[in-house]
């Protein structure tokens, strides 16, 4: 387990005997340095002596407001943390899931991988990246027993949905405030490289899996006139 600093608290509170059987946070930093990364990797291989499942999850807003508006440093920041710690945890664990010739990476992509939201460029730029990310290397990994797949968990009450409210309200945009307040209140077989929605019905999705793989379903494409 990766957390922030300000997750260290979160840790602290939890009770004794969740405390035994979950791994200790073996870092409180960000993701997009490499070394820290790949200690991490090397924490868990050590402890448990094997890595079955990544959940990349961390990740910011970004900047909210118009692109030309946004402070730069903040819209790369949003690059580094969700796109290249994306990248860096990939890369850190698939040389010990190609040695067990096994293994399962589910990359969150949010919202912003599957529409693009105004006023935040940055986020929705590093979320549409994730979903071709788990495509590509779905590909690079077929035959491998490696899936790998971007999961677009659905809107959840969190700090950051409100961070995201917060700011369409101080950029005048009433309509995306509207919208956002009206959010607040198993075995996959084969499937891999897919954007898999939280509302899919997830059980069936082993029985549908050679009629998804052998097509465009759940992918990023160019769809043609006809």
């Amino acid at each position: 387990m990766v957390w922030r600093d300000g997750h260290k608290a979160i840790w602290n509170r939890l009770p004794a005997r969740q405390k035994a059987w979950a791994p200790k946070p073996a870092l409180f930093h960000h993701l997009f340095h490499q070394s820290q990364v790949e200690r991490m990797e090397q924490v868990v291989e050590q402890r448990f002596g094997t890595i079955d499942v990544l959940v990349d999850n961390a990740a910011i807003v970004g900047p909210i407001g118009p692109l030309q508006d946004n402070d730069v440093s903040a819209w790369i920041q949003t690059i580094h943390l969700n796109l290249i710690g994306t990248y860096l945890c990939c890369r850190a664990v698939l040389s010990l899931m190609l040695r067990q010739n096994r293994g399962k990476i589910i990359i969150l992509s949010g919202g912003g991988g599957a529409f693009a939201w105004r006023q935040m460029s940055a986020y929705c730029a590093t979320k549409v990246a994730l979903v071709r990310l788990a495509e590509t290397l779905a590909l690079e990994l077929v035959g491998k027993n490696i899936q790998v797949n971007a999961m677009r968990p659905g809107t959840i009450a969190t700090d950051g949905l409100r961070e995201v409210i917060d700011g369409w309200r101080e950029s005048g945009d009433t309509k995306m405030v509207a919208v956002g307040q009206r959010l607040l209140p198993g075995d996959d077989g084969d499937i891999s490289g897919r954007l898999i929605n939280a509302e899919d019905d997830f059980l069936d999705l082993p029985n549908r899996s050679k009629e998804i793989t052998d097509s465009a379903a759940y992918m990023l494409r160019r769809v043609e006139l006809s």
